[in-house]
C-alpha cells in the first residue's frame, strides 16, 4: 500500500527514509517519492544511521500504524516491508538485501524458498534447511553465519523466528541458564522441554548439549561421541 508524496527524487537521495511515522521510498528516475504502509523492515537510506526501519501491523486491513528506527545491533534476517520476494540480512559488517529464490541447491547464510516455506540455509543440504518467518519457534545457528569474525564452527548462536524476522537472541539479557539443548533441529531451553516418548520417558539421548561460553551471546555445541 502507497501514496504519492510531494517530494521529488531531485532533492532527496535514493533510498528509504522516515516521513511522518511512515516510510518515505525515493527510487531513481521516478519523479516522487511514495509513502509506503507496508508493515515489516526497511533498509534506512540515511547513512549516518545505517539502521533499520520497523513498521508494525497492527491498523486497519493489516497497514502499519506507524515506523521507527531499530537499533543497529541487530543480527539475523529481515522480511522487507514492500517486497516479498526480498529480505535484509544483518550480520556484524551491516544489512544487505538479497532476492529469495526458489531453488533445489542451497548455500550457506541465504534464504530459499522451498514450495511455500522460506527456509534459511545452514550449509549446502536442502534438507537441513531451517525455516523462518513463520509461528514463534528457536534454532541454534552457527554464529559465523552473522558474525564474520567468528571462525569456529562449534559457535552457536541462538536465533529466534516470528512471522517478520529470524534474529539472533541477547541470551545474556534473556534470562537463559548456563545450558541450551537441541532437539529434532529446534532449539530447547532445558531438558523439561524435552519431548517424550510412548511409555512416558524423555528423550535425553537424542537432544545435544550446547554450554554457553563466558563472553559474549555464542553457545559452545558439545562434542559428538
Amino acid at each position: 500500500m502507497s501514496e504519492k508524496a510531494v517530494v521529488p527524487t531531485a532533492s532527496a537521495s535514493t533510498g528509504n527514509f522516515l516521513f511522518n511515522n511512515n516510510v518515505m521510498v525515493c527510487k531513481s528516475g521516478e519523479k516522487e517519492c511514495k509513502l509506503v504502509k507496508d508493515p515489516g523492515y526497511y533498509m534506512d537510506g540515511n547513512e549516518s544511521n545505517k539502521k533499520l526501519i520497523y513498521c508494525s501491523a497492527s491498523g486497519a486491513g493489516g497497514a502499519s500504524t506507524g515506523c521507527n528506527l531499530v537499533p543497529n545491533s541487530l543480527l539475523g534476517y529481515f522480511k522487507m516491508g514492500d517486497n516479498p520476494d526480498k529480505y535484509i540480512k544483518c550480520t556484524n559488517s551491516g544489512c544487505t538485501d538479497d532476492s529469495i529464490i526458489t531453488t533445489s541447491s542451497c548455500t550457506s547464510g541465504k534464504l530459499i524458498k522451498v514450495g511455500n516455506a522460506i527456509k534459511l540455509c545452514i550449509d549446502s543440504d536442502v534438507k537441513k534447511a531451517l525455516t523462518v518467518f513463520t509461528l514463534d519457534t528457536k534454532y541454534l545457528v552457527q554464529a559465523k553465519i552473522l558474525n564474520t569474525e567468528i571462525t569456529d564452527d562449534n559457535k552457536y548462536y541462538l536465533v529466534k523466528v516470528d512471522g517478520e524476522s529470524a534474529q539472533k537472541v541477547k541470551t545474556s539479557d534473556e534470562n537463559y541458564g548456563h545450558y541450551l539443548y537441541e532437539y529434532e533441529g529446534k532449539a530447547v531451553a532445558d531438558h523439561d522441554s524435552c519431548p517424550i516418548d510412548d511409555e512416558g520417558n524423555a528423550l535425553y539421548s537424542n537432544m545435544v548439549e550446547y554450554e554457553r561460553d563466558e563472553e559474549g551471546d555464542t553457545y559452545t555445541k558439545e562434542a559428538s561421541n
